[in-house]
């Protein structure tokens, strides 16, 4: 003898529920993408990588637009260790430093 299977009821609560959630987690993923690094950005991390000043007012004078974006700075601070540039890892690192306290 066979038995018949039945699909499980779902609420018309648990429904809307799942469509709000389904809708959060499309909002979300199209949200995270806003994070991306700017080429604008990264072309400027590399001219003052290279140009490499040494004074905490010319790496100031540069990057104070940007001191409240912490993923900014930690990429500065990334590409500074990459490339050896001990003044704009402490610049950085202290700026991290400072926003985290």
């Amino acid at each position: 003898m066979i038995k018949s299977f039945k699909i499980p009821h779902i609420p018309f609560n648990w429904a809307n529920y799942s469509i709000l959630l389904y809708a959060f987690i499309v909002v979300f993923l199209n949200e995270v993408k806003a994070q991306d690094l700017s080429k604008s950005f990264k072309e400027t991390t590399e001219r003052l990588i290279s140009d490499a000043p040494q004074t905490y007012k010319d790496l100031d004078m540069v990057l104070r637009p940007i001191l409240r974006d912490t993923s900014l700075i930690r990429y500065f601070a990334n590409a500074s260790v990459k490339e050896n540039y001990p003044a704009g890892t402490s610049y950085a690192l202290n700026k991290l430093g400072i926003y985290y306290r």
